[in-house]
């Protein structure tokens, strides 16, 4: 059985740029999305890949989630307006640090414009000053990791969340945004610790209910489904949060209500490509394979380097019989995302039903090459087979027989090392 990325899952965004979060899927031999969110992500191969956030969506290997619109108040320093207003304020605070080189709150004006204005470099050095003449100064910490993270540098970012914390306890973003970090490096135990906070803080932080559900989807889809509702109460308007919320009743197999909530998130945000993908999913579980892969379509429109939407449009064409098809979809995903082991599985059992055995055998090495995944030893092991190449094909059998634990895989594999005369 091929297999499915999981569906991508939306944290509320963030201030000055919103950042991708991703998750995993569980996806068993009846093609059902177990999943669990955020979340993501054979042959004759029983893959359960079980999903998780998203925003995290996290596949196989973590789904990117969507980018998500800046919520409001989150910095009330932090410089806003048209370009024109940024560059008074840069001009201003220049000549005010000119008139007096202490001046921190210049410093911090001027790094707040250049936050705004997507220069990091520049508001790295800015808050670097005021840290430098304000060393409790909580918020110029939280702005520096503001900056960081809009340079890409989410360690250091990180790091200055935790300080803006540490001096002031109560601040509530600076537990929002490392939070929101320490999700999308997969520590969810970690990060519901800081979302708890948040809602301690603030229990009408919408934001916060929303990400503390892409922290428990996986394990408990039902708690994710009442943050993600008292996130909509709070904030009727939340398409991110009706997206996760159709993923975590994906989880519970619950499609129409998933389908529902797709529904709603599209209405209300018709550029949300994780709700194409999600509800995607929705319509393959029901074996709706020219709506899930219309899905698909919408979301590669909306967003072309969402490899998980080529590898589900593809593993629907290969469900509707199209193997060509879903291979060239395999491609595109494997072009945007090299260590993509959903993909490599999909094009290897792909390029099996063709014949193409050599194909196949080495889809099934990349996927090793990426980790020690038992059930591909048993997948390349029938490709040896089919190839003629039976030493290899009972080495790969008695390998994965020997490493697995599951009863029926191991009765799988009984049988076909008996057709080549084996036994494990």
């Amino acid at each position: 059985m091929n297999q499915l990325e999981n569906p991508v899952e939306n944290p509320e965004p963030k201030p000055v740029f919103a950042k991708l979060l991703s998750s995993p899927i569980a996806w068993a031999v009846s093609i059902v999305v177990i999943i669990v969110t955020v979340t993501f992500f054979g042959i004759l191969i029983r893959w359960v890949y079980m999903g998780s956030v998203a925003a995290m969506a996290f596949m196989n290997k973590p789904i990117a989630l969507d980018a998500v619109s800046t919520p409001a108040d989150t910095n009330r320093d932090t410089a806003s307006g048209s370009t024109s207003d940024l560059d008074k304020t840069i001009a201003d605070s220049t000549q005010a640090i000119k008139l007096n080189p202490d001046d921190a709150d210049a410093y911090f004006k001027r790094g707040n414009a250049y936050v705004s204005k997507k220069v990091p470099g520049a508001a790295i050095a800015d808050y670097n000053q005021v840290i430098k003449l304000r060393p409790d100064f909580a918020k110029a910490y939280f702005s520096r990791g503001l900056a960081f993270e809009q340079s890409g540098n989410t360690s250091k970012a990180l790091k200055d969340y935790g300080q803006a914390i540490k001096l002031d306890s109560n601040f509530e973003y600076a537990y929002y945004y490392h939070g929101a970090i320490l999700l999308e490096n997969g520590d969810t135990a970690s990060a519901l610790m800081d979302f708890n906070q948040v809602i301690k803080l603030n229990p009408q932080n919408a934001a916060a209910y929303n990400a503390r559900g892409l922290c428990t989807v996986k394990g408990s889809p039902d708690k994710a489904i009442a943050d993600y509702d008292q996130a909509i109460k709070l904030k009727p308007d939340f398409a991110e949060a009706f997206s996760n919320r159709g993923t975590a009743y994906n989880a519970k197999k619950d499609t129409a209500s998933a389908i529902a909530d797709f529904n709603q998130a599209i209405k209300l945000k018709p550029d949300l490509a994780s709700a194409y993908l999600n509800r995607g999913l929705s319509y393959l579980t029901n074996n709706d394979l020219d709506k899930a892969i219309r899905d698909n379509d919408q979301a590669i429109t909306l967003d072309p380097s969402l490899a998980v939407a080529y590898n589900n449009r593809g593993y629907s064409y290969y469900l509707k019989g199209d193997i060509k098809t879903a291979i060239a979809n395999y491609d595109l995903a494997l072009k945007l995302d090299p260590k993509n082991v959903t993909s490599y599985v999909n094009r290897g059992n792909a390029y099996m039903d063709l014949g193409d055995m050599d194909k196949a055998i080495a889809d099934y090495d990349a996927v090793l090459n990426l980790g020690r995944y038992i059930d591909i030893y048993f997948a390349r092991g029938k490709a040896y087979g089919k190839k003629g190449n039976t030493e290899r094909a009972i080495a790969d059998y008695k390998f994965a027989f020997e490493h697995t634990s599951d009863t029926a895989l191991r009765a799988e594999i009984e049988a076909a090392l008996a057709k080549l005369g084996a036994q494990p």
